[in-house]
Parts: C-alpha cells; structure tokens; sequence
C-alpha cells in the first residue's frame, strides 16, 4: 500500500511540475516583397496548431507602425504541451518556411508566465514583458487612465531601464480560454 501511495505521490509531483502555463513569442522581420507568403505561411502554422493538444491561445501579429516586424505568441497549457509542440511536423514545416520569408533569423522567447499577464524570458529573469492585448485604441486608452494603472507606472518607474511599446496589427487571434493562473512565492 505505501508502495503505491508513494508512486502516486511522485506522479503527481512529476505533473504538477509542467503545470505551468507557458508562453513563446517567435519574432521576425518579413522581407518586403513577402508579405502575402508571410501572410499565408503564419495563418497555416497557427490554424494548425490551435487544435493540438494543450494550446491555449495564438495570437499572430505585426507592428502597426512597422508592417515588417512580425510576431507570433504561442500560449500553452504546461511546458510539456510546448515541447511537444516544438518537435511535431508542424513546427518543423513553419521553421523550414522562414528563411524564405523573414530578414535574417527567427527569434524565439520562451516566457516563464508570472502572471496571467505579466511574464519574464526564461533566459534574462530580469527582462519582463507585458503582453495585453485590447479591442482597440480607445480601450488602450481607457486601461492607462484607470487608477490601477497609473499606480502601477508610478511604484515600477524606478525598476524600469528601458521599455519598448509596439501597436500590432492582428494577423490572426486564437484564444482558447481557460488560462488562469498566478505564480506562487
């Protein structure tokens, strides 16, 4: 009986160590005579893998005030959903299809979520992003006036070195549902 009690035990610690939603930002820059391919090739990659297993949302985007710079946000359940992911046909087909399409490489962020809303790179924990997505600029507007926000901008301004703030143009939106989570300390 212990026997398995441990080994259920050491399951269950072994699943809730992917529970953690995670998120990856792939950013690139299209060639200028290759925007309808982008286009085509990004809306592809991201229908197809909305219907895999553990993917909560997609959001494929370029900068409004640059329509060159491209990004496509992947948000999945647990790290394991984006391993997978990452080593299906899939994946490998979009990665095979940007050199034709982008200047230079595809750069990819694996985020450690915090927040639901807010995140940092895995790989600099000291870089965070914030990632919000509104309806339009109107609604932009409305969340920087609110109390909440103005708080936040004032008791973050000496924490900040620099930020960087881009108006996207959605491409393609794919939510999902059902992320909901907050980091514990």
């Amino acid at each position: 009986m212990l026997k398995k009690l441990l080994v259920g035990l050491a399951m269950l610690t072994s699943v809730s160590m992917y529970a953690v939603p995670t998120l990856n930002v792939y950013n690139f820059e299209v060639k200028n005579d290759k925007e309808a391919s982008y286009k085509s090739i990004t809306e592809d990659y991201v229908n197809k893998t909305a219907i895999e297993q553990g993917v909560l949302g997609l959001f494929a985007t370029t900068d409004d005030r640059d329509k060159l710079n491209s990004y496509v946000i992947e948000i999945y359940n647990d790290y394991l959903a984006f391993s997978n992911h990452t080593k299906n046909q899939t994946s490998a087909d979009f990665k095979a299809m940007i050199p034709q399409i982008a200047e230079g490489n595809l750069n990819a962020t694996d985020v450690e979520v915090q927040f639901a809303k807010d995140k940092n790179d895995r790989r600099s924990p000291n870089k965070w992003c914030v990632f919000e997505v509104f309806t339009d600029m109107d609604s932009y507007l409305n969340q920087r006036a609110a109390s909440y926000s103005k708080n936040f901008i004032t008791e973050t301004k000496d924490m900040v070195i620099s930020q960087k703030r881009a108006e996207l143009q959605a491409l393609k939106l794919i939510n999902k549902g059902g992320l909901d989570y907050k980091k514990l300390y």
